[in-house]
């Protein structure tokens, strides 16, 4: 569920609204390790919204997307 919301959030508003997927984190409890699968799953959702995105001629969404799976790809890979 947050990774979904997570991904949707930077298609649609951006990065600096991620404080509500941040505050549910906190709010439920998330560790460290919980909060990587929930970048995992933003980052399988993002591909999808990627492609709907790029067909609907939404370029502002693919660049946020994009940018946010390389960040997720290397924080991941750590």
């Amino acid at each position: 569920m947050l990774g979904l919301t997570q991904a949707t959030i930077i298609a649609d508003i951006g990065n600096d609204s991620l404080f509500y997927v941040e505050e549910l984190c906190r709010y439920w409890g998330i560790t460290n390790e919980q909060r990587k699968i929930i970048d995992f799953y933003s980052l399988i959702h993002s591909m999808n919204l990627i492609k709907i995105r790029r067909n609907n001629n939404v370029i502002h969404s693919v660049q946020r997307l994009e940018k946010s799976i390389k960040d997720w790809v290397t924080d991941l890979s750590r």
